[in-house]
């Protein structure tokens, strides 16, 4: 493992902030930042990618936990700490907890036009949480499947309980420019809103977005 001051200044993270900008930095140098410090052996760079390996994907970032991150090997309270605020940020910041939305005058296009800058790219599922018309929580997947949904239900169910969430609202993307909703989403939806309704959660819609707009389960009367 390499260590920091060992490292050309062009490898170091905060040398690469001052020099390229930090919104040049690769998601491991930005996450050394926040690190800080790594222990003998081990570099921040070290430790971020160990981060990152975790949670396979940057965009599960926000998923991890305090066990999770504590895990890794040079992973003290302090920089899982760090992290967490870090994740604790990102939270505020995408739920913006003060957006209400009225069920009952429910307008699908103000949704899908919040998220349609994904529609380009690659197949992801966000999940909305709402207690009392209050979103509360997102969750962001970067993938989309029936295996996947189903596999991931239940870390869903339980950010629900955590929430005291009572309604949810679906959005994915297709990369194409089609919106009609295939058999595998049909399928898909009709098992998560019988899975939610078993702990009385109510789905609100569940919005395809893509570069030819969006199509709404709810508009369409599909459950």
């Amino acid at each position: 493992m390499s260590k920091i001051k060992d490292l050309i200044n062009d490898d170091k993270p905060r040398e690469q902030a001052k020099t390229k900008g930090i919104e040049n930095l690769t998601n491991s140098s930005l996450l050394a930042l926040i690190i800080n410090s790594g222990i003998k052996g081990y570099s921040c760079i070290d430790l971020a990618n160990e981060v990152l390996k975790k949670c396979t994907s940057v965009d599960n970032l926000i998923n991890l936990t305090y066990n999770d991150l504590i895990s890794i090997k040079g992973m003290k309270d302090a920089k899982v700490y760090r992290i967490l605020s870090l994740i604790e940020l990102v939270k505020r910041i995408n739920s913006n907890i003060n957006k209400k939305i009225d069920i009952i005058h429910y307008d699908a296009k103000v949704f899908a036009k919040e998220f349609i800058i994904y529609s380009n790219s690659n197949e992801k599922m966000f999940v909305l949480l709402y207690k009392n018309k209050y979103r509360v929580d997102i969750l962001k997947f970067s993938s989309y499947s029936n295996d996947f949904i189903r596999f991931s239900l239940n870390s869903i169910k339980k950010r629900i309980l955590e929430k005291k969430a009572n309604e949810v609202l679906l959005i994915h993307n297709h990369e194409s420019e089609y919106i009609e909703p295939s058999n595998d989403d049909i399928f898909t939806t009709f098992f998560i809103e019988s899975r939610l309704r078993e702990d009385k959660v109510v789905l609100i819609d569940h919005l395809i977005v893509s570069q030819n707009g969006y199509f709404s389960f709810k508009e369409h009367k599909i459950f």
